[in-house]
């Protein structure tokens, strides 16, 4: 059994690249407030295709849409 940074680690390395930042990005926004450092480190370094592409995957991933970008 595997926990905590490990755990985390070992899915971010077995998950697609789009689907896990999508995921961070969910959690970024979920609670009270929002992580706005993970939103930035995430978004920033992306160029336009791998911004689309992380758009699909949120869809896909959260049933939802992200409508910001």
């Amino acid at each position: 059994e595997i926990t905590g940074l490990f755990l985390e680690t070992v899915v971010a390395l077995f998950t697609i690249p789009e689907e896990y930042e999508s995921k961070l990005l969910k959690d970024s926004f979920e609670g009270i407030g929002t992580n706005e450092d993970k939103i930035i480190e995430i978004l920033c370094s992306k160029n336009g295709e791998e911004i689309a592409a992380l758009k699909q995957a949120y869809k896909k991933c959260n049933f939802n849409y992200l409508f910001f970008i």
